[in-house]
């Protein structure tokens, strides 16, 4: 009987186990990563470029890395503007911008990268978006966003990265071309990012096995239950 009950409360902790974790693994999405370089030779407190989607679906991205400068310890803010229709003729009109995400980072040095996530944000397919990246305080910060000067176009299977233009400060206020954005997108395809509704609908059968398993499990106890007590009784 002891055995009975150690085998049922195993197989309550698996049923239940499956039923509020195995649908969370399904949200988890593998990133993709598309770099340009790392190897700079100018700077100033941004960048604008354009990412346009190749792929068939959305992507979403979730992160950037940018190069900046270091000093000490010194944070930086960082401000995220994307628009739908790429950057060019509206590189000093903010008007033409939405913001994505500000966040403040600890630059890591100079050519290497500084991470900066975002929430996710979808890019539709066939679309061309402009991207500006800059840093908030070029005025009163020693740090620095660095680029290379010229022009280039980094794509894979998914994304196509066109660069690009340096900015200065103020921001929107002036645009050098030619300068190529150092930095990584981090991204997902969209089909790989499963709702809520469309885990929950994958997964209907799972909680309809593991309740029945469960309700099963249940009576078997309280069976095991009673006959004790029917026993004791005598």
């Amino acid at each position: 009987m002891k055995q009975y009950s150690r085998l049922c409360r195993t197989w309550f902790g698996l049923v239940l186990g499956l039923v509020f974790f195995l649908p969370f693994t399904a949200l988890a999405a593998t990133d993709h990563t598309l770099t340009t370089i790392f190897a700079y030779n100018n700077y100033a407190s941004g960048n604008m470029f354009n990412i346009t989607v190749q792929s068939k679906d959305p992507v979403m991205i979730t992160a950037f890395d940018v190069n900046l400068s270091r000093f000490l310890t010194t944070q930086t803010g960082i401000y995220i503007y994307y628009r739908d229709g790429g950057y060019e003729g509206f590189e000093t009109d903010p008007s033409q911008w939405t913001l994505v995400d500000f966040s403040y980072v600890t630059p890591v040095g100079i050519n290497q990268p500084t991470h900066i996530p975002i929430d996710g944000l979808v890019l539709l397919s066939g679309h061309t978006y402009g991207f500006y990246l800059t840093i908030s305080d070029h005025d009163t910060n020693p740090i620095r966003m660095y680029y290379t000067q010229g022009s280039g176009e980094y794509e894979d299977e998914n994304l196509l990265i066109s660069c690009g233009v340096g900015t200065g400060w103020p921001m929107f206020s002036s645009a050098f071309d030619s300068r190529i954005w150092n930095g990584t997108v981090y991204y997902t395809p969209y089909t790989e990012v499963p709702q809520t509704g469309d885990v929950l609908g994958r997964y209907l059968w799972l909680y309809i096995a593991a309740a029945a398993l469960s309700v099963g499990t249940l009576l078997l106890l309280a069976i095991k239950w009673y006959t004790r007590r029917v026993y004791k009784s005598k």
